[in-house]
């Protein structure tokens, strides 16, 4: 079953779609949420639903406070965390390139500075 809905990667709007999509789909055993504050939200809306979060997988993108402390607390799966540092520092060093007239690499067009997968057993390396 594939369901999606708009959350505009805001924790209200993850609320509503979680609630929607648990009215809907009670026995809905995984969500993935491709933003980190809607994730929040989905993880906010679950609870407020009573889900036995050992029977449901939720998946968030950015590792953002609100999942890691549900991460921490048993709610949220786990949640992609990407490598900003990396990613900046590679953006950076490209413009630096283009702006010297130096030729910029092809191969770094499809630049992948890499992620984390953050679940229960590393979530302390994010979050204090």
């Amino acid at each position: 079953m594939t369901e999606l809905a708009a959350v505009d990667c805001t924790t209200d709007h993850g609320v509503t779609a979680g609630e929607n999509l648990l009215t809907a789909h009670p026995d809905v055993n995984a969500i993935f949420v491709a933003c980190g504050p809607a994730a929040a939200g989905v993880d906010q809306a679950a609870k407020k639903a009573g889900v036995d979060f050992s029977k449901l997988v939720i998946v968030g993108f950015d590792a953002n406070p609100g999942e890691l402390d549900s991460i921490k607390a048993g709610e949220e799966s786990g949640t992609i965390a990407q490598h900003q540092a990396a990613m900046g520092g590679e953006g950076v060093r490209l413009a630096a390139l283009a702006a010297r007239g130096e030729t910029v690499p092809t191969e770094d067009k499809d630049l992948d500075t890499g992620f984390t997968v953050v679940t229960k057993d590393n979530v302390s390396q994010f979050a204090p």
